[in-house]
């Protein structure tokens, strides 16, 4: 309780995402995290850090999965307009469109 009023106090620091994030940059990262809550042990520091590794890498790996994908469905895009304008005869137009891609 004691610890939950001063966080509420804005005397503690609460311990979130963007701290977590702070402290996997340091050396003394998963010390200072224990540091900040005594009831952790060294095991459950150890996983918080891990945890945080893990889920910061996930978000990472799904904004690049994101941007692949919005990538290919734009080449998916171009290259079925240009399909469809070699089929309907238009040479002169699908090459220009070719040029400016």
């Amino acid at each position: 309780r004691a610890r939950a009023l001063a966080q509420w106090a804005q005397c503690e620091r609460p311990i979130g995402l963007g701290l977590l994030s702070e402290l996997l940059m340091s050396r003394r990262g998963e010390v200072e995290l224990r540091a900040l809550n005594p009831l952790l042990g060294e095991q459950d520091a150890r996983a918080a850090m891990d945890g945080t590794a893990a889920l910061l890498l996930r978000v990472s790996r799904s904004i690049f999965a994101a941007k692949a994908r919005a990538v290919a469905w734009k080449l998916q895009r171009t290259l079925a307009s240009l399909k469809a304008k070699l089929s309907a005869g238009g040479g002169a137009a699908a090459q220009a469109d070719v040029a400016q891609a």
